[in-house]
């Protein structure tokens, strides 16, 4: 057993006594039993029913590492951190999949939604710095895989909204004829309203002028001024009741000014607002991409692998 070379001991440890961590590691193989324990929460139920090579062998490293973490006793062994650092980029290269030759780039869907659940999950835990099994290198790759894609995704956004604002844009012209419309219906009902009041003002006074001419005639003469009178009252009643049906009219037509006016309002509340996400998207991905290059421009100078990610700055394992 003590022959045996370190590699092969992590890549296929003997079944029956698998030599582990020595015994000053303690803490540091709770906090993997604590994440390994993670990945068997994600793997499937049934692992001979998956037809997934990739997603078997995930399931015998997370199998092959706990023997490892159990044994009792303390092997031969490096320290903790190389063991575990040897696990992690068998753990790349299990994603990989069996006679994937190693160093192969990942496809990109393999990033995206349509991954198998495990996958996605392996991919978040090598990405996330906060995890024992983080990978700098990997990474450095999605990053590279994933950037054209978002660009590309940002991009379109960006022709979608743009699009979406001249549409909008579009109606306010018409919006604005539709209003001056409206606006020439309310002066030609002021001036109905007006021209009716003025009518039955006329008529009132043609009224006294011919009851006052009437009263100078004879008796026989004043049937004819009773049915004159009425005849003038009828018309002013019916220039009243017209001037009324004006006057509703132009209420309702307040009432559609009012509804197109904050109708106008909304519409440009609405553009202000896509304008506003566009110019937030447009600085969340010139914030990913100054990371990037800030990244690799830092990493060449100090000749030593650096991330930087907007939260602060990431020295990577050894």
């Amino acid at each position: 057993m003590n022959a045996m070379n370190v590699n092969d001991r992590i890549v296929n440890p003997a079944p029956a006594a698998p030599a582990v961590f020595g015994h000053g590691d303690d803490i540091l193989r709770r906090r993997i039993f604590a994440e390994l324990a993670e990945f068997n929460n994600q793997l499937p139920r049934h692992i001979a029913m998956i037809n997934d090579d990739r997603i078997r062998s995930v399931a015998a490293w997370v199998s092959s590492f706990l023997k490892v973490l159990s044994h009792p006793e303390p092997g031969h062994y490096p320290n903790a951190q190389e063991i575990l650092r040897q696990y992690a980029e068998l753990l790349i290269e299990k994603l990989r999949g069996p006679g994937v030759p190693p160093g192969t780039p990942f496809p990109p869907e393999m990033y995206g939604d349509r991954a198998h659940p495990i996958i996605r999950f392996i991919v978040a835990k090598l990405r996330d710095p906060t995890s024992l099994f983080y990978s700098q290198r990997f990474d450095h790759e999605a990053l590279r895989v994933l950037a054209p894609q978002l660009l590309e995704q940002l991009q379109q956004m960006e022709a979608d909204n743009a699009r979406q604002i001249a549409e909008e844009a579009q109606h306010m012209p018409r919006l604005q004829a539709l209003m001056g419309r409206v606006n020439q219906r309310k002066i030609a009902h002021q001036e109905r309203v007006d021209q009716a009041a003025r009518a039955g003002l006329e008529a009132g006074q043609r009224i006294r002028d011919r009851a006052e001419i009437l009263g100078r005639n004879d008796l026989e003469d004043r049937e004819m001024i009773r049915e004159a009178i009425v005849r003038e009252r009828q018309e002013a009643e019916n220039l009243r009741a017209e001037t009324v049906q004006l006057e509703r009219q132009l209420e309702n037509t307040d009432v559609q000014v009012g509804q197109l006016q904050r109708a106008a309002v909304h519409l440009q509340v609405e553009i202000n607002q896509l304008r506003s996400e566009i110019a937030d998207k447009k600085s969340n991905w010139l914030e990913q991409v100054v990371c990037i290059a800030a990244s690799i421009a830092v990493s060449w100078i100090l000749e030593h692998p650096v991330i930087i990610t907007p939260n602060g700055v990431i020295v990577g394992l050894q």
